[in-house]
């Protein structure tokens, strides 16, 4: 990002002149108090103690800065302990000395006062707590009360969600009485959920004598207040509760809440959140929300905000507390006996020896599965029938890995092999998508010349007074090395210091990079661990870059991005070449659209002229896709919706390709990356150079039976160009 406009602010790459830094002007100051340096600004921020933790004032009417190093705002972690140390004078430049003076008497008492507040900030790992054993308080005349008062399912429908109602509940907080917020996230494609109707919400309550204002709510997107979500929220009679924990394992009672009008749940799928204000803290209510504890990890079970503490968004379902006990009333047509798998996880092997991997099998019946059936198909010749005993019995809606052992080719290329469930529990599987893609890839070593890229991932916000001035580090590097800056492809992500009004699902999920803390702003280059994390602060920006591309890239990306005129998708396709094996894991390829020059006036001390770039506007998927491998060489295409208010003129697409490993951070290295900006084609050229229409010219099932017509379910359409996109039929 870069600032413009104020203070003589300028973009170094469309301002001819020599930028200037977007604080400093005149004459140099040095003055330590308490270990604070202090410099001006018309804006404050946030606060910072020590040489090594940077942040700023508020309400000081001056800003602390500390220049050398920059390390940022946070508001989840304590800074320096419970001492302050001096720090060495550093130089500042300002033309406000005297005034300094002054206005340091004045806001004396407001600096004390900030101070004590700053401890109140805690690294969220410290914050969030489980309850602790033998901690319930079990009330049976609540008990009674609940189970008169649930919702008994009709004909066609069922309670779900990640904590299946049965198993031990146990309960998370802050240890502090304020609002809290807490959510899950349903996506639209969850095999069993998928074109369900909700009908009601069910959540479990602890404490109702100091718990207020309990509201329930749907949105789309995570919102900052109950009222804001924008599907539906209701406010529950505080008379109707019922609250108590269940027993010893089972903490918090039911209370069933139906909609005001039943929502069918679409394709980008849904939150469905729970909020409430902790109005006295006792052994119960400083761990209020209610907890499953069998199933850990299960991505988009968690997600908690609080007023105070965590004022932004977390993402905590891989924290290891297990998943929200929220459940969801559904109306649909369910299958009894039905699992659907996914593509396998690790493709890649070693010539004629056999590959240890595994998928994903989802519960898409309203039977438990305790047992699949499956086989191994091979140029349509089905393998040996198998049978998989779970490792625990698996509730509707939910997944479990599946290992699977497949012989890799002889010789370098891919053996296209599927994997097949049969029956479900002893009996035929229903679901209509029984078989996932179980391609094994032998890479041979290839003499190419591949030329590698840098992806720089910036994590930013506008309530982050420090920030402007390290997008302005950054930019002006790049711009001072035209040869380097060529390289690079830059991606900003709008939290690490709060949210604001660019921040999307993945900015928040990205968070988990940091390890304990969070604070913006904060640079990752290829994801490549800097210590225990691959997120550092800002500064040394060409050094991190440097060492970066002196790796070798084994993996090619080559983008396209074409979106006609007047059409608001953006159509992407991707191919490329692996020189030879690479990989922890099994890379992915992960595509962000991105948006430059966005005007705001919001942006914390930059004024009111103030320029986002490379703003992280959407993703393919938040950790990545499986491209599809023949041989050495893979391709991939996306299609991006373009919303209203975005410059097509301004919007690029990044591409990388990296490992994904959920347990360990710095484990997911970005091999490689490309950018590019949009075309406007009225066709495709060819290489005869004749130009033509890329249209549909055929379609195909997922296990490859050529349709005439769109079929339910994935489909894989080809086009005139020879491209290929996956579309799902509802």
């Amino acid at each position: 990002m870069y600032a413009s406009g104020k203070g003589g602010i300028h973009s170094p790459f469309t301002d001819p002149a020599t930028p200037r830094h977007p604080f400093l002007t005149s004459s140099d100051v040095a003055l330590s108090l308490w270990g604070v340096h202090f410099s001006f600004s018309d804006i404050p921020s946030c606060v910072v103690f020590s040489a090594l933790n940077f942040t700023r004032c508020h309400n000081l009417g001056f800003v602390v800065e500390f220049l050398t190093p920059m390390v940022p705002c946070t508001d989840r972690q304590i800074t320096t302990g419970n001492t302050f140390q001096p720090l060495q004078t550093t130089v500042f430049k300002s033309i406000f000395f005297n005034s300094l003076i002054h206005t340091m008497a004045k806001k004396i008492l407001s600096l004390t006062m900030l101070l004590a507040m700053t401890f109140m900030w805690q690294v969220q790992a410290q914050v969030l707590q489980k309850a602790p054993a033998n901690s319930a308080q079990v009330n049976n005349d609540a008990a009674k009360a609940a189970s008169v008062q649930r919702i008994d399912p009709k004909e066609g429908e069922m309670w779900w969600g990640y904590y299946d109602g049965q198993g031990e509940r146990g309960a998370v907080g802050i240890s502090k009485a304020e609002i809290y917020h807490a959510a899950m996230f349903i996506p639209g494609d969850n095999p069993f959920a998928a074109n369900g109707i909700i009908k009601a919400v069910r959540f479990y309550l602890r404490d109702k004598e100091n718990i207020q204002d309990v509201k329930v709510w749907i949105s789309k997107k995570l919102p900052s207040t109950a009222e804001k979500a924008d599907v539906w929220h209701k406010l529950v009679d505080q008379n109707s509760l019922v609250a108590g924990d269940e027993g010893e394992k089972k903490l918090g009672m039911a209370n069933d809440v139906m909609l005001d009008t039943p929502y069918e749940l679409t394709a980008e799928g849904v939150y469905v959140g729970l909020t409430f204000k902790v109005t006295g803290r006792n052994n119960v209510t400083d761990h209020p929300i209610a907890m499953g504890t069998e199933l850990k990890n299960v991505p988009g079970s968690l997600f908690l905000r609080t007023a105070i503490t965590l004022r932004s968004w977390i993402d905590q379902s891989n924290a290891g507390f297990g998943p929200i006990a929220t459940r969801v009333l559904i109306e649909k047509k369910f299958a009894t006996n039905a699992a659907v798998p996914s593509n396998i996880v690790f493709p890649f092997g070693d010539p004629g020896q056999p590959v240890k991997t595994s998928a994903l099998v989802t519960n898409a019946g309203k039977e438990y599965i305790s047992t699949i059936t499956y086989h191994i198909e091979k140029d349509g010749v089905a393998g040996a029938e198998q049978e998989y005993k779970l490792i625990s019995p698996l509730s509707p809606g939910n997944s479990q890995s599946v290992p699977l052992t497949i012989n890799a080719p002889a010789e370098p290329g891919t053996d296209k092999n599927y994997f097949v469930i049969t029956k479900v529990n002893g009996k035929d599987n229903e679901a209509t998508e029984n078989k996932s893609k179980a391609f094994i890839t032998v890479l041979g070593n290839l003499n190419v010349d591949i030329k590698k890229k840098v992806l720089v991932e910036e994590f930013t916000t506008e309530n982050c007074g420090n920030c402007p001035s390290a997008a302005y580090g950054l930019a002006k590097a790049l711009h001072d090395n035209p040869d380097i800056a060529s390289q690079v492809a830059v991606i900003c992500h709008h939290s690490g210091y709060y949210t604001d009004q660019f921040t999307t699902k993945a900015d928040i999920a990205y968070e988990w990079f940091y390890g304990e803390k969070i604070y913006a702003p904060a640079f990752m280059y290829d994801r490549w661990g800097i210590g225990s994390t691959p997120v550092g602060p800002a500064g040394n920006y060409l050094g991190y870059i440097n060492t970066r591309l002196k790796e070798k890239a084994p993996v090619s990306i080559e983008l396209t991005a074409t979106m006609p005129k007047g059409g608001n998708k953006i159509e992407v396709q991707v191919k490329g070449v692996a020189s030879s094996r690479f990989g922890k894991t099994f890379p992915r390829l992960t595509l962000s659209l991105t948006e430059d020059n966005i005007p705001t006036s919001t942006q914390a001390s930059a004024g009111d002229n103030y320029v986002q770039q490379h703003v992280n506007r959407a993703v393919n998927a938040i950790w990545g896709d499986i491209v599809e491998w023949d041989g050495n060489y893979y391709s991939y295409s996306y299609t991006f919706d373009v919303q209203a208010g975005w410059k097509t003129e301004n919007l690029k697409v990044v591409a990388f390709m990296s490992d994904y490993d959920n347990t360990t951070p710095v484990n997911n290295l970005v091999y490689n990356c490309n950018v590019v900006s949009l075309t406007d084609p009225s066709g495709v050229t060819d290489m005869a150079g004749k130009t033509t229409d890329n249209t549909e010219v055929a379609r195909y099932t997922i296990d490859g039976q050529r349709i005439n017509a769109p079929q339910h379910g994935i489909n894989i359409v080809k086009m005139a160009d020879g491209s290929t996109r996956k579309v799902l039929v509802k």
